[in-house]
């Protein structure tokens, strides 16, 4: 399970991908910071910093998520609805061609992860066809698209790429941290904002290592939608939890 120490970066970033629209009040950022023994000179640094990187934009002393952490936010929103589609048992196959910079490889790496494919082996990138892919953002002169049905069992291939049985574990263990904290978050408990808000930011985090197969492709009993649920229900309770811990420092 997740524990606190999170970096002054963490907490902001993490409490804006979490808010919708994803932009607060620059002291409403400190004050939150300050839950995690982050002194207010150190939020502040850390604001520069992250306007400086492009990370976030500050329009009159309210921020704003940008750049990456932007479409991090995009990406984690998909992770959470998890909208699959139909599936025909066709894959998907992106494969590098050509020579790269390291850089380059680096760069498409993380792409292929976000657009969740799996690398089959160096430069060769697959995931059934049950997703909409953004391929345009993938594209390039370095890059061949195909569509193909694997040759063998589907299911030990899908098991090859991902670790299905971490992954669940994980889920499930999740969970149950999401149902054991609803008393305190329902009982009004500010001593639950820390740890709450490090369960939440796990949680969000393993959306996104979630493949997002077809049930066909996954195994039984396949925690998914169950953790899902819990984190709707928790969202909701820590939401209110923070509506008013912002409103006690106006």
């Amino acid at each position: 399970m997740p524990s606190a120490g999170l970096s002054a970066r963490s907490v902001i970033a993490s409490t804006l991908l979490g808010t919708h629209p994803p932009e607060m009040d620059g002291r409403f950022l400190v004050a939150f910071a300050k839950r995690f023994g982050i002194a207010e000179g150190t939020a502040r640094v850390a604001l520069s910093r992250m306007v400086d990187r492009g990370e976030l934009e500050n329009a009159g002393g309210r921020y704003r998520l940008a750049g990456h952490l932007a479409e991090r936010q995009g990406r984690q929103d998909a992770a959470r609805a998890s909208v699959s589609g139909a599936w025909d048992g066709r894959w998907v196959q992106a494969v590098a061609v050509g020579t790269a910079s390291p850089t380059r490889r680096a760069t498409r790496r993380s792409q292929f992860a976000a657009a969740k494919l799996a690398e089959l082996r160096e430069g060769v990138w697959l995931r059934p066809d049950n997703l909409e892919t953004d391929r345009a953002a993938l594209e390039g002169p370095d890059v061949v698209w195909a569509s193909m049905e694997p040759a063998g069992d589907p299911t030990e291939l899908a098991n090859h790429l991902w670790d299905l049985e971490a992954w669940a574990t994980e889920a499930r263990a999740l969970t149950e941290g999401l149902r054991a904290s609803a008393d305190g978050l329902a009982a009004d408990d500010d001593d639950l904002l820390a740890p709450g808000f490090v369960l939440a930011a796990a949680v969000l985090r393993h959306f996104l290592a979630d493949p997002e197969l077809p049930e066909a492709l996954t195994p039984e009993a396949w925690p998914a939608a169950e953790l899902r649920g819990a984190y709707d229900e928790f969202d909701t309770a820590y939401r209110a939890l923070t509506r008013r811990f912002f409103l006690a420092h106006r």
